[in-house]
This record gives C-alpha cells, structure tokens and sequence, in this order.
C-alpha cells in the first residue's frame, strides 16, 4: 500500500532520459537500456599507478545526459543504479579485497556551488553495494581549470600536485578501491593514485562509470 502511494506520489524516473518508468522497470528504461553500451572486461587500460581499472559504460549519448543529471541538474538519486552497476562490474572482473572505497572529490567551489560531491554519492552507492567502507582520503589543495579542451599533457599538468591524502584516513598498507565518473585521458585518476601511494597505500584499484572512446 506504502509503495503504491509513493509511486503516485513520486513516480520513478529513468536515471538516463527521466521518463516515467512503467512497473515492470527498475531504474531505467527499456529504451534506455537497450543503447547503452557496457565495456568488455579487460577494455580499459589502467592509468598510470594504478593497478586496475574497471568502466561500466562507453561515454554515448545517454549516459553523458545521466551524468549531467547527477552533477548539474541535482538528480542525486541517480547515483544509486551507477553504484550498482559499478560494484557488479567491480565483482564481475576484479579479484580484489578492498579495505576501503574512496573517491575523486570534486573541488570546493563545485561542492558550495551543487551542495554534494556527485563521486562521492557514487562511491558511497558503490561501497555498500561491495559491502566495505567509503572513507574520504582525498582533497584538493588548490584550484584546476576545467579540463574539456586541454590535451592529455596539459592535463596532467593542470592537476600535478592538486590533491594530498588526508591526514586521518587509513591509507597506510591499505587495498584502495578510487571511484570516479568518467575516464577521458587519465590524469586525475592517475594523480589521485599517485597521492594514495605516495600515502602508503599498498594497492589501487579503479572503477569508472563511463570510459570516453580515446581512453581506450
């Protein structure tokens, strides 16, 4: 009775179109699910320092506007089918045991500005899924500029020494699970690991919702 009311109260929305689902869906719809594309096991190479890396979706269409409505538009429930779909693609092609899932922490000004760090909805979305503990054990220590139309050195440039680990989470001999939303050339993913070890972790891992076609 509960949940007929909800569902007419707040009828369910696809996470990628935001049409109404019909009863028979979950999350997203027929429509929806039929074009998008999931990435074969072993089809992202790992940026540097880390260890591997899974991706759940090519960067298409759909998925772009997914996660348009999670970051920009405050369709923070969306993060919900993208961290299941990333702990069944973690549980699927990793033979891993994760102390902990962290994530790529969004900067300061986008947190004030949205109100939430969108990878770490996902992370968190991820981590309960996968049953281990999302711990924040990033942040950035200054400004980047925005990354679209920078090539991949002026990339790895532009988030060089960004981020430091933080000083109470236990990095130290630590099998680190790093999320984020989409993998275009790998830098700050890369960096991120970077800092992580630099930290002590022992070993990092990736997962990705959406890998961009040059990536691969």
């Amino acid at each position: 009775m509960i949940e007929r009311v909800l569902r007419l109260l707040f009828p369910p929305r696809c996470a990628f179109c935001g049409a109404l689902l019909r009863r028979e869906e979950s999350e997203v719809c027929a429509r929806c699910m039929a074009k998008l594309r999931f990435l074969p096991p072993g089809s992202v190479q790992p940026p540097q320092y880390v260890d591997r890396c899974v991706g759940a979706l090519d960067y298409v269409e759909q998925t772009r506007t997914a996660v348009h409505r999670l970051k920009f538009r405050g369709r923070q429930s969306i993060a919900i089918p993208f961290g299941r779909l990333l702990a069944y693609q973690v549980r699927e092609q990793m033979d891993e045991a994760f102390d902990f899932v962290t994530w790529v922490p969004t900067s300061a000004h986008n947190l004030r500005a949205r109100g939430y760090d969108h990878a770490r909805l996902i992370a968190e979305q991820t981590a309960k899924r996968l049953e281990v503990p999302a711990i924040p054990s990033l942040r950035r220590t200054r400004r980047t500029d925005p990354m679209f139309g920078l090539g991949a050195a002026e990339r790895r440039a532009n988030v060089f020494d960004a981020f430091c680990a933080e000083k109470d989470a236990p990095i130290a001999r630590a099998h680190v699970l790093l999320v984020d939303d989409v993998l275009t050339t790998g830098a700050t993913l890369s960096e991120c690991a970077r800092t992580l070890r630099e930290a002590g972790a022992e070993r990092v891992c990736a997962a990705v919702l959406a890998v961009a076609k040059k990536t691969r």
